[in-house]
């Protein structure tokens, strides 16, 4: 210690510093020292002192991911995901690495990654303020909206009152971005029908070529429907009431939830099964269903459109005429038929 470090205005100034409070108060403090910041005051307990702030990774690896891998390898992940956590059940009590572990042996920190990539770890603070300033800019942007002008730019809308207000330039004169989305997602859809009905048109031709009549029939009959939009999401709900429908969730007696993503039939007893994804208190799992017994249906909040019947153009492959619902016209399901 020198002499400057005994110097009586140093000495006094360091007592002052430790024995004074913070005047900024942490997002969890109680509401007085909250008030005592807000007016420029030190905060009144030691627990409601602003503390640094420790963040992992927006992309940190889950436990699961972790535990499936050795020490070894969960040592070479990116310097970003060697932080800090502090085990406060061990004996005694210590930092660790947050991903320097497996199954019965840890690491303390800083682990040997953290310490040979060192700054890379954390982001600095001045990068860390200025993309907060970034989001701060952001958001007060959407704020702004009804304002109409903000920084030179207008709000613009388009003739759908589902897609959200944006903000352009005054020379910007490009559409609706939520419009161009739909017109992109309508090709690749439409792109995605042509594929599907050739190749089950080359699946009939195979299945025909080998003497199995009854599969190219089937095969063909299929992309008939895709190819006309008999296949629609609607026809799904035409489902049987007491089976599991698509784009609907349910709930169990148990507690658990299902949402049910497609309903299809098993190839040889033609029993129907529901895929989909269920939880309880963890993650989503993808399952199959097959009973639907203490089940409780739940709407999406919008009811079923009711199928509508009507004779369509007729099917160019076999001339037949079909029934707006998918099935042979004349349909039952119109009040005109009978039998």
């Amino acid at each position: 210690m020198t002499a400057t470090d005994m110097d009586p205005f140093w000495v006094e100034s360091r007592a002052k510093f430790l024995a004074a409070k913070s005047t900024v108060a942490d997002p969890s403090a109680c509401g007085t020292c909250r008030g005592l910041a807000a007016e420029g005051e030190p905060v009144k307990h030691d627990e409601c002192q602003q503390r640094a702030t420790l963040l992992q990774a927006p992309d940190h690896p889950h436990y699961e991911i972790l535990a499936g891998f050795s020490l070894e390898e969960n040592e070479q992940l990116p310097a970003r995901f060697h932080v800090p956590v502090f085990d406060d059940l061990g004996k005694p009590n210590s930092w660790l690495c947050a991903v320097c572990w497996e199954e019965g042996t840890v690491v303390g920190w800083p682990c040997a990654t953290a310490v040979k990539y060192g700054t890379e770890v954390f982001t600095p603070l001045d990068k860390a303020e200025t993309a907060q300033e970034k989001q701060a800019a952001e958001l007060a942007a959407y704020r702004a909206l009804d304002l109409g002008d903000l920084d030179g730019r207008v709000s613009a809308t388009c003739d759908n009152p589902e897609h959200p207000t944006w903000l352009r330039t005054q020379d910007d004169n490009r559409g609706c971005p939520w419009c161009r989305i739909d017109e992109v997602r309508t090709k690749v859809l439409a792109e995605a029908k042509d594929e599907v009905v050739t190749w089950l048109t080359k699946k009939a031709r195979e299945f025909r070529a080998n003497g199995e009549g009854e599969q190219a029939d089937t095969a063909s009959l299929l992309a008939s429907k895709v190819a006309r939009g008999a296949v629609r999401p609607n026809n799904l709900r035409m489902l049987p009431p007491d089976f599991f429908e698509p784009d609907h969730a349910y709930s169990h007696r148990d507690g658990s939830t299902f949402r049910c993503v497609a309903v299809t039939t098993h190839p040889d007893g033609g029993e129907r099964v529901a895929l989909g994804w269920h939880t309880d208190t963890a993650d989503w799992t993808f399952v199959a269903v097959r009973n639907i017994n203490h089940w409780t249906h739940e709407y999406d909040g919008v009811e079923p459109p009711a199928p509508q019947h009507y004779d369509k153009v007729p099917d160019p492959l076999d001339g037949c005429h079909w029934c707006a619902c998918g099935n042979r016209w004349p349909c039952k399901g119109d009040g005109a038929v009978t039998g």
